[in-house]
């Protein structure tokens, strides 16, 4: 029988003082806010999975998908910043991202390694899939 504390972190949608009393393993939280005033969260769990769960509130805004498209490249820079300020071995051990559009809460769930979908909800732009995941890809022929 698996214990609940001892299962993978599936942080997703949950608030963050029950994600702090279900994983009281997580050793480091950092808010950060990109250009546009989207906030998002980078947690580092055992120093083995290294996720980002972004919100974005779309507002019903036919600008929104731009906007987004905008964001997630500055977004990609304060990760890369981030990552030069933190141990080589957390870096190594990046894994997945987690996209949440908060106004119909759809979602993208995406291998950091290759940019390639491991999950999204069936009304997830493509247009933005496409770039989250050349921008993934492009930071990662960076660091080779």
């Amino acid at each position: 029988m698996v214990d609940e504390d001892d299962k993978p972190a599936s942080n997703f949608g949950m608030k963050e003082e029950h994600l702090h009393s279900t994983h009281p393993h997580i050793q480091q939280e950092q808010s950060m806010e990109d250009f546009f005033g989207n906030s998002y969260n980078l947690l580092i769990e055992d120093g083995w999975n290294f996720s980002t769960y972004v919100t974005y509130d779309t507002q019903d805004d036919p600008e929104a998908n731009k906007l987004l498209q905008e964001a997630f490249g500055i977004m990609t820079g304060e990760i890369k910043k981030f990552y030069d300020q933190t141990h080589a071995a957390v870096m190594e051990a990046y894994e997945f991202l987690v996209y949440k559009l908060e106004k119909n809460e759809d979602y993208l769930e995406i291998d950091s390694r290759s940019g390639q979908m491991l999950e999204k909800s069936p009304n997830f732009p493509n247009a933005l899939l496409d770039q989250i995941s050349s921008s993934i890809t492009g930071f990662r022929n960076e660091e080779s």
